[in-house]
């Protein structure tokens, strides 16, 4: 998990992720950061936007008729 660590930090700069969130790139990197020491909770909030996410792909699927 380090090395996708290392490509965020190189590449994360002013993208649209800090834009679209409103948030400067220390408030960024402060979270990134904390999350980076605490994978436990990262890990929760991940699996939430996986479920999320399936939920709203399987909800696009229609059935055969």
């Amino acid at each position: 998990m380090a090395r996708i660590y290392e490509d965020i930090t190189k590449t994360i700069g002013n993208t649209p992720l800090v834009k679209l969130n409103n948030i400067t790139k220390d408030q960024f990197y402060d979270s990134y950061n904390y999350y980076k020491q605490h994978p436990d909770l990262l890990k929760v909030i991940l699996d939430s936007i996986t479920a999320t996410s399936e939920k709203e792909r399987l909800k696009s699927i229609r059935p055969i008729q």
